[in-house]
């Protein structure tokens, strides 16, 4: 199932939650490029496990990805089609200031959750 462009046209955040045990594209990455969002926030929290995902994987290339464990999203979360070197950013590292969160109002910004515990 892929989200048609229209239900995220103009959203300031996106919110995927599904619970399908495959990998799958809930939203396409046309969906985010129509020009209508930019600066959108997807907040992906339904891939939790190996081969499950919910964006494609053009969406997460071209994102800033923030992540709660970088060990963890890499094998459960929707970076774990990318290379092992493609750059995320834990979330402990915002909250410290030890790196940027958002660094421009039409960037697109990804949350990779995968329910790590301590965070949840």
């Amino acid at each position: 199932m892929k989200a048609h462009s229209r239900t995220a046209r103009g959203a300031d955040v996106v919110t995927t939650c599904t619970a399908d045990k495959r990998n799958a594209v809930v939203l396409s990455d046309a969906a985010l490029r129509d020009g209508a969002n930019p600066g959108v926030f997807v907040n992906a929290i339904g891939g939790d496990c190996p081969g499950k995902t919910e964006l494609e994987a053009a969406t997460i290339a071209r994102a800033n990805v923030f992540v709660e464990h970088t060990e963890q999203t890499r094998i459960e979360g929707e970076i774990q089609k990318q290379t092992p070197d493609f750059p995320v950013t834990e979330l402990w590292e915002v909250i410290t200031g030890a790196k940027p969160g958002r660094r421009a109002d039409d960037e697109l910004v990804v949350w990779d959750s995968v329910g790590f515990a301590v965070e949840d």
